[in-house]
């Protein structure tokens, strides 16, 4: 809920609503889903008024998660008056293909969609009647551009293009990216062509991610010694959070999934036999969307929690109140380690960061002082 508009959408509606093709930089949790979804709204309402069929606006995603986050959010708005007509749709991997045809492309297709790109482009290389269902769009977004593209998207990105415009499609097309590096520029080219306009509302004075939050490296011999060392630090928290009155909601990032569940196991295993007896759950890639959000549900409502996971929420996934973020072992990609420990820290709050790494990866602490001057604590 919003009682003014943040800098994203100020900068932004006007221009978006005039017709501008638009590349916009905007962090995660500025506003940027009402910014490109009153757009949105506003213009499948509009073409529904004037009696075209079909899928009218389409906001793709990189992961399940955000993409129920937008519908969620979308559906709120659309709960009022004439706007409650709008039919919204869901297309991501990990549910019946057959269900999200019928409720996305049967019988014209719902108003908006809202889709992840693998299942969106599967959709469209089998289906005539999904192809036709979007010859009408008018009107497209790409959220967290940079994201798609750092997970692989980039090609079945560019092949959804291609298809859309080969039914005739005349639509507009925004990017909302939270960096705006050589690949996004070049892929931006290649969607909007050289017809479009740049906002960027990033302070390049503003904390980063990585100035806000308080951290911590926690160095252990071998692998054998880091499950020890993640259950000793996350009591001390824990302990340190009951003393203080204060909650401890953690979110913990592993390289894989076997991990993922092993910790999960291990640390309910770990702390129920202790006075620190916190929630412990696990979300993945593997677990089917139900499951995934049921889980993120579950965690976004707990007050004091503990959530395993991967890197599937690491960009992109609101969880309120999240006070610390352990990271077991260091990530693949630099990136990511900002990308993870932004999980806390959010609109003012106070956070921490842990790291827990063995002797072989301690010369990470090095390339992060290089590239982010972070000091090792």
């Amino acid at each position: 809920k919003y009682d003014h508009l943040t800098e994203v959408q100020a900068k932004t509606l006007i221009p978006i609503l005039k017709g501008n093709n638009m590349i916009v930089k905007a962090k995660t949790g500025t506003g940027k889903t009402i910014a490109f979804g009153i757009p949105t709204i506003v213009k499948a309402l509009e073409l529904k008024r004037q009696g075209v069929s079909g899928i009218k606006s389409i906001v793709i995603t990189p992961t399940r998660e955000l993409a129920q986050q937008i519908v969620d959010e979308f559906s709120q708005t659309c709960s009022y008056g004439s706007l409650s007509n709008l039919r919204i749709g869901m297309a991501v991997g990990g549910l019946s293909m057959n269900q999200q045809f019928r409720t996305c492309f049967s019988r014209g297709g719902c108003d908006i969609l809202v889709a992840t790109p693998g299942r969106l482009l599967a959709f469209l290389r089998d289906s005539e009647e999904a192809r036709s269902a979007l010859a009408n769009l008018n009107f497209k977004t790409l959220d967290e551009a940079d994201r798609l593209l750092d997970i692989g998207f980039g090609r079945d990105l560019d092949a959804i293009d291609t298809i859309l415009k080969d039914q005739g499609a005349k639509f507009q097309t925004l990017l909302f990216s939270a960096t705006i590096d050589e690949s996004v520029t070049s892929f931006a080219k290649r969607e909007l062509g050289e017809d479009y306009e740049v906002v960027d509302t990033v302070d390049p004075n503003e904390p980063q991610a990585q100035d806000l939050v308080e951290q911590h490296f926690i160095g252990v011999n071998d692998w054998s010694e880091m499950y020890p060392g993640l259950v000793q630090t996350i009591n001390k928290e824990v302990t340190k959070a009951k003393e203080s009155g204060e909650q401890m909601k953690a979110i913990i990032f592993l390289p894989s999934v076997a991990l993922t569940e092993h910790a999960d196991a291990f640390l309910r295993s770990a702390l129920s036999s202790s006075t620190n007896n916190v929630p412990v759950m696990c979300i993945h890639g593997r677990l089917t969307q139900g499951q995934r959000q049921r889980v993120a549900d579950r965690f976004k409502k707990s007050q004091s929690a503990i959530l395993t996971t991967t890197d599937v929420i690491a960009r992109g996934m609101d969880f309120p109140n999240v006070t610390h973020v352990f990271q077991f072992g260091i990530p693949g990609e630099l990136p990511s380690y900002v990308h993870r420990i932004g999980r806390t820290a959010r609109i003012g709050n106070k956070g921490k960061s842990f790291v827990i790494l063995s002797k072989a990866e301690t010369p990470f602490l090095k390339v992060l002082k290089r590239e982010y001057n972070v000091e090792a604590e």
